[in-house]
């Protein structure tokens, strides 16, 4: 037997080794429909729950990191024809912006930012994750007023690193015991008590800054004035 005969019987048995590993691989790795049902159920609703919670990030935290979300339109009660309601009407829908309406945009951002940090971390202490969702909430909004490109990169930095770190170590993702903490606190009357001094300092903060960007624009950012020479 040459050796040109004995390498071709050698890579024929190595041939059919390697076919029968194959056959035994495929058969071994094939799935029944119910496993494999169960196997694209998961990575559906993986998909469409990572878009869904970027989706509410992105566009939601990207609103509230806007300086002036809620623009009004006074021009209507411009004239001379509404008179005393051309000073009263604008002044009393100013107070209702920044007093009710801003403030209750802001804490429902501030609810909404604090059920997604309880479902992706792995505390279940909801006072914590309140403190944490309202300084978050509150340095964005500070931040606004000074750059809101930074006001909108800090609104989505701490949401994306726990998105980040649940793509990971899915077992971060625990929405039984977040639910079971929510409900037991609900009934607590101190959580009530919290919320309530979020929401005054909510209306404080963005009174406060509010009047230092007006103060600071006027002293720091005034436009030169235009001298007009009289021909």
């Amino acid at each position: 037997m040459t050796m040109l005969q004995i390498q071709t019987q050698a890579a024929d048995i190595l041939g059919q080794v390697n076919g029968q590993q194959l056959v035994q691989t495929a058969q071994a790795l094939q799935l029944s429909p119910e496993q494999t049902f169960v196997i694209l159920q998961n990575l559906a609703m993986f998909i469409v729950g990572i878009a869904i919670y970027s989706l509410v990030i992105f566009y939601f935290y990207r609103y509230i990191a806007k300086r002036d979300f809620l623009v009004l339109d006074l021009s209507r009660y411009e004239g001379k024809r509404f008179g005393l309601a051309r000073m009263i009407i604008p002044s009393i829908l100013y107070i209702v912006r920044y007093v009710l309406i801003v403030p209750v945009t802001i804490f429902a951002s501030l609810l909404i930012l604090s059920g997604l940090l309880l479902l992706l971390s792995r505390t279940t202490n909801v006072a914590n994750v309140l403190l944490m969702s309202m300084a978050i909430i509150g340095a964005v909004r500070v931040t606004a007023y000074v750059n809101e490109d930074l006001s909108k990169d800090l609104a989505k930095l701490l949401p994306f690193a726990l998105l980040g770190v649940f793509i990971i170590d899915a077992t971060f993702f625990n929405p039984q015991a977040a639910i079971d903490a929510l409900t037991t606190e609900l009934g607590n009357i101190d959580l009530w008590v919290t919320l309530t001094y979020y929401f005054a300092f909510i209306v404080a903060l963005e009174f406060a800054i509010r009047i230092l960007h007006l103060i600071g624009s006027k002293l720091f950012f005034r436009q030169p004035e235009t001298k007009i020479k009289n021909k």
